[in-house]
């Protein structure tokens, strides 16, 4: 059986899993988190999005609101879950807006995501370990 690698990134899941095991419960994937959230969103709005947790934290591929529905704060909520989740898990969320799947422009999209704290990955915020055009790193935690 191959061994499992434990890095700074992955060391908390590592442990959580491990406890788990040793006190004989299931192991809830963090993953499920995000297929709920995007299966929600389908179910009740038709959304169409592509999330998944990657190498660097949340990967954002796509999200497309039928035209029917654009306009009512769908997308917008979508992503407030989404950030939300991310907070919790201490995850970073990376995408790289496109005219792809039939946004009109990609300054537009690029406005609507900094909305949620998503900045270009350029200049001072360039960070060279992603290859996407924008993150979103999670909330900072307040001390209680």
């Amino acid at each position: 059986m191959p061994r499992e690698i434990v890095t700074s990134e992955n060391r908390e899941e590592y442990m959580e899993k491990k406890m788990a095991e040793k006190l004989g419960k299931p192991v809830e994937e963090k993953e499920n988190g995000l297929k709920t959230l995007t299966e929600k969103y389908q179910k009740e709005h038709g959304i169409d999005a592509d999330v998944w947790s990657g190498k660097h934290g949340i990967e954002l591929s796509k999200i497309i609101v039928p035209k029917e529905k654009r306009g009512e704060g769908i997308g917008s909520k979508f992503m407030e879950e989404l950030a939300t989740h991310a907070d919790k898990e201490g995850k970073r969320i990376a995408l790289s807006p496109s005219k792809d799947f039939g946004a009109s422009s990609v300054d537009r999209l690029k406005g609507f995501y900094k909305k949620y704290g998503f900045v270009e990955n350029k200049g001072k915020h360039k960070d060279f370990s992603i290859s996407h055009s924008m993150y979103r790193n999670p909330a900072k935690k307040e001390k209680q």
